[in-house]
């Protein structure tokens, strides 16, 4: 019987992040792979999250209104700062329009691309319920981890030195 790893998560006390464990189960093909959905930009073009699964990626559902995405973002913006070439950003926006959203960036000088789930469908597939929701996830789209709330700038960091394999 040929045998994969399997996933289920647990709450990594070191960097106090959620961390994906594996253990064996039957072969599924693609089964640690994240569902692929159509995001849009802010032109309102489509774009498929997988085009972002050449680096590895942060994934980051949030909203203006949201005071912890809010919390969270200066630091989400360090680090996007630092690792923009190594590690593709996507901040997805839940439910603002694109003006509220512009000014938001603009007011707070932020640099990270940010994407919008107009139809709802990423936020639904990933279980978005509550907000912020970051998942690191490896080049070629399996997940390393996630986390339901505001996520520290220090355990982001130590998440992406891991899919990077500096740690």
């Amino acid at each position: 019987m040929e045998v994969v790893y399997g996933i289920y998560s647990y709450f990594c006390r070191r960097n106090n992040f959620f961390h994906i464990s594996v253990y064996e189960q039957p072969k599924e093909e693609n089964q640690n792979i994240v569902p692929d959905v159509e995001i849009f930009d802010a032109d309102e073009k489509p774009v498929m999250l997988s085009s972002f699964f050449d680096k590895p990626l942060v994934l980051n559902f949030w909203a203006t209104w949201c005071g912890p995405c809010k919390s969270e973002m200066p630091g989400f913006n360090r680090l996007y700062d630092k690792y923009k070439d190594k590690v593709n950003f996507v901040m997805l926006n839940v439910s603002d329009d694109r003006k509220t959203v512009k000014g938001f960036i603009e007011k707070n000088s932020y640099s990270f691309p940010v994407y919008y789930d107009d139809t709802q469908i990423a936020a639904y597939t990933y279980g978005a319920s509550s907000i912020p929701l970051t998942l690191v996830i490896h080049e070629g789209g399996e997940v390393y981890g996630y986390q339901i709330g505001v996520l520290p700038e220090d355990a982001l960091e130590g998440a992406i030195k891991a899919v990077l394999k500096e740690e």
